[in-house]
């Protein structure tokens, strides 16, 4: 048997049951549902809109929703949502229950999968209008930063998603507002994502938002429109201050105005919403006069009288306990927008009787590095690294860069922060190998590093070797730099803290790596510990090739690829570490085969696997014969 018969019967024995793919299709996916929240039913589900175009001959196009790693979701199947393309585009909808995912969608032709696209961070949750005026807005001392990547909000076209730090763009300030507290707390008591569209307008008075005859009832009315039907689960209104000054409103025309704008969100909705009223009238200036008090008692009347109104913050109390900004005792300052965010995650969690959700993350990926705390003060670009040795094989699969700053800004410079992993050289500093280089794009989705957002990039799994040194080097810009940073949690992790030497030099990257032994950045009275760059790494499972946490037929293709390689590594099939691809790498891949599936997905028996590898050593053994 020739050795290209062997190749093509091997080939033939480990992807007989694959199905092969090919290109001669493309389609797309509206990129509008990056980053988009949609309303959760009672039935925990929702219908998630997918469009876009394709192009070649198709016969049908399926989607699916892959849970993100390290985030509450149901994983769905493929399925078919458009059984007859025609005409270049597509628009239909998938059934989602609540989470967090990526949303595949690919072109079929028969069996054959003739293209594909992804929606990167696709929520099904919690999303909820804000309105009112400026406490509602943007007026805070300090922009919050949403403490979890599931918290978005519409950008200030309504054209797409994005992650909601301050300032929220459908609102007017520039400044803070207590609703990224409340998305962060709110997705850490339910575990779903939150979608917040907050279109208050400051200064306003509770007449300019009633519907025909005020100027701003438009912004609530576009809001709802935005979500589609039943698309969200309340409007929470903070207003009041403005209605104080004199002559002020009396109570029940207060309650009036609010009804009627209530009253309309309905029609409009197209159901019966539930609103949060916060009691909210304190201004310096009308202290004492009593239109304070008519406020109160007109949001309380409407709160009384509607059984599907239900009381939000107290916030008239905050000038008399340190919440606020000083002099004017009305704007809240970091700690009073805090707290404000906290009221209101309350109040919507006790009126909707939202139990805890008690999931926690399983096993997988994991930030490897968590910053404990740091501040950022620079005029120049420095380039942050740091030196570990890893104490047992691990892959990592993504590289990223913190936001430091805390603003939900990548601070992208020419296309994107080059971030990069290196193989360090020992004491010859010009021996450095770099494995991967990579930037971080405009559209890469934050999660939590630590007190921290950080910004991965999928990479090749690469795998790190036991006892070898490598150093993570990561482009910040000024506002980026930070002070006092600390590896934090680490317990568990396959380095040791101890030997994690953080380096930082003004020279900017790539020559990072031949500087950073004994060039550095001194910090005054301290250590020289910065850490800025950082990675998410595997474990890695015997049999899992492509280091995706799965043993899967995917493993078993690259096996076959290889069959008979030498010079093999762990992502060639050579998990046995002998340098060749053969039988013991497909016996380890056997004995842990299925591992990491999701439950309710099915695989391959074991056995089907193992009849494989003994119908490919028949082929071996012609191949000797011969």
């Amino acid at each position: 048997m020739s050795y290209r018969t062997t190749t093509a019967c091997l080939a033939a024995v480990f992807l007989s049951w694959l199905v092969v793919t090919t290109a001669d299709a493309a389609i797309t996916l509206s990129n509008s549902l990056n980053n988009a929240v949609f309303q959760r039913d009672a039935y925990d589900i929702a219908q998630v809109p997918l469009s876009g175009t394709y192009s070649g001959t198709i016969t049908h196009i399926e989607a699916r929703a892959v849970t993100n790693d390290g985030y509450y979701g149901t994983a769905t199947d493929w399925t078919v949502i458009d059984s007859s393309p025609s005409g270049g585009t597509y628009n239909s909808s998938m059934a989602v229950p609540a989470g967090w995912y990526n949303v595949e969608i690919r072109a079929m032709n028969g069996a054959t999968e003739a293209g594909t696209d992804t929606a990167s961070s696709v929520g099904v949750g919690e999303v909820f209008i804000m309105a009112g005026q400026s406490n509602s807005a943007n007026y805070g001392s300090v922009t919050q930063t949403p403490s979890d990547p599931r918290v978005s909000c519409p950008n200030a076209t309504y054209s797409g998603w994005q992650f909601a730090a301050d300032p929220q763009p459908l609102a007017t300030g520039s400044s803070g507002s207590p609703w990224p507290d409340f998305g962060s707390l709110l997705v850490a008591h339910q575990q779903v994502p939150v979608g917040m569209i907050s279109v208050g307008v400051g200064a306003t008075y509770v007449h300019q938002w009633v519907p025909g005859t005020g100027t701003y009832y438009p912004r609530i009315q576009n809001a709802i429109a935005s979500t589609g039907v039943n698309g969200f689960r309340a409007i929470l209104w903070h207003q009041g201050e403005s209605d104080t000054i004199a002559p002020g409103t009396p109570a029940e025309t207060y309650a009036s105005r609010l009804n009627s704008i209530i009253a309309q969100s309905r029609i409009d909705a197209g159901f019966d919403v539930p609103w949060g009223v916060a009691r909210a009238s304190w201004l310096l200036s009308t202290s004492g006069t009593g239109t304070q008090e008519e406020v109160i008692a007109g949001q309380n009347l409407v709160i009384d009288n509607d059984p599907l109104v239900f009381g939000g913050p107290n916030t008239d109390t905050f000038h008399s306990t340190g919440l606020t900004i000083q002099p004017d005792g009305t704007h809240f300052n970091d700690a009073g927008l805090m707290e404000h965010g906290r009221l209101w995650k309350e109040a919507v969690v006790d009126f909707f009787g939202m139990t805890e959700n008690p999931w926690v993350p399983p096993p997988g990926p994991t930030a490897a590095v968590e910053i404990q705390s740091g501040t950022h003060a620079a005029s120049d670009p420095y380039s942050l690294g740091w030196r570990f040795t890893p104490t047992e094989t691990m892959v990592i699969t993504k590289l990223g860069l913190i936001d430091a700053a805390g603003d939900g800004v990548n601070n992208i410079v020419g296309g994107g922060q080059p971030v990069s992993l290196f193989e360090w050289g020992g004491t010859d500093p010009g021996e450095g190998t770099c494995l991967v280089a990579t930037s971080v794009p405009t559209g890469a989705s934050p999660e939590m590093a630590g007190n921290y957002m950080a910004y991965y990039v999928d990479i090749e799994p690469i795998t790190l070797e036991v006892g070898k040194e490598y150093f993570v080097a990561a482009e910040a810009l000024g506002q980026d730099f930070f002070y006092n940073a600390t590896l934090a949690n680490d317990d568990g992790r396959p380095f040791d803290r101890a030997a994690c030497l953080g380096r930082a030099t003004p020279t900017g990257y790539p020559d990072m790596p031949s500087l950073a032994n004994d060039s550095t950045f001194s910090i005054p009275g301290g250590d020289d510990d910065y850490f800025g760059g950082t990675f998410k790494y595997f474990v890695v499972v015997p049999g899992d090739a492509n280091a995706d946490g799965v043993v899967d037929e995917t493993d078993a293709a690259t096996l076959a690829e290889n069959w008979g390689q030498s010079n093999a590594t762990w992502l060639m099939g050579d998990f046995d570490e002998d340098g060749v691809v053969g039988p013991a790498d497909a016996a380890i891949m056997g004995a842990n085969w299925g591992y990491g599936t999701p439950e309710g997905q099915s695989v391959p028996e074991p056995t089907t696997l193992v009849g494989l590898i003994a119908l490919g050593l028949l082929c071996l053994a012609g191949r000797f014969r011969r």
